[in-house]
């Protein structure tokens, strides 16, 4: 079942729209086959990202002369989705029960709703709107886009633009990254041995909170995440890895 076409079915809303409150549950909803479903999920924390993050499996292993390459982050996603999911809508039960009061209704709910869900809750990226013009020797502005909630109607809202204001990352952070982003371990011997890759993303996530100035788009509550401090408490981890690769990535020449 193709995740992202499920999505694509859905209108997504153009601004205006109220600020990205990270602190309240999330609405997501998909399309299909031309029926709407709709789920209720809590706020990702960011311990549990991080348990995403490290769950992610890539490795390279070595069998005689053959390597075999291994990347797996759906298993990693479907299982911070089914930890998130408090109700759900839309799905034929018997005798009108609620969905969540099915015994085990979380793995009752198809596979591509729930890779769906997770394409939702992973669809932080670069803003695919016009950016600024780097500023040299000042604090640096990068702006990413989301998908968050689903309105009444069920159209899911877009966030085009979503700025991260930070300080001019050191040539200590930049190594960093670049070091921390070739990480691996092996396990076994040279000649069987498997290479686990350890990915950034805890680095990224320390980095942003060392870095971190403003933002723009944001709310906690009644909260305006004008205070640093506050944006390293409550900032979604996700967004933070993804706002703080964009001051290391490489530019199309």
């Amino acid at each position: 079942m193709d995740t992202h076409k499920l999505l694509r079915t859905l209108p997504i809303n153009d601004p205006p729209l109220p600020l990205l409150d990270l602190a309240s549950e999330r609405h997501i909803a998909i399309r299909d086959r031309a029926v709407l479903y709709r789920f209720l999920l809590k706020p990702v924390t960011g311990d549990r990202w991080l348990t995403y993050f490290q769950s992610i499996e890539s490795s390279s292993e070595t069998r005689g002369r053959e390597q075999f390459n291994t990347i797996d982050a759906g298993s990693a996603l479907l299982s911070l989705v089914e930890d998130l999911l408090i109700s759900a809508w839309g799905y034929k039960t018997p005798g009108d029960q609620t969905v969540s009061s099915l015994e085990g209704w979380k793995q009752k709910i198809p596979m591509g709703h729930r890779m769906a869900i997770g394409t939702v809750l992973t669809s932080a990226a670069p803003s695919t709107e016009d950016g600024e013009v780097v500023c040299l020797g000042g604090d640096r502005s990068v702006e990413i886009e989301s998908l968050w909630n689903a309105d009444d109607k069920g159209n899911m809202e877009r966030y085009p633009r979503l700025v991260h204001k930070f300080k001019e990352p050191s040539f200590d952070h930049e190594r960093k990254y670049r070091r921390d982003s070739g990480r691996s371990k092996v396990i076994g011997g040279s000649r069987t041995g498997k290479t686990v890759w350890m990915g950034s993303q805890p680095t990224l996530i320390k980095i942003y909170d060392e870095l971190i100035q403003g933002v723009e788009g944001y709310c906690y509550g009644d909260d305006d995440l004008s205070a640093p401090g506050h944006i390293v408490q409550y900032m979604d981890a996700h967004h933070k890895v993804i706002a703080t690769r964009q001051l290391f990535g490489q530019a199309e020449v």
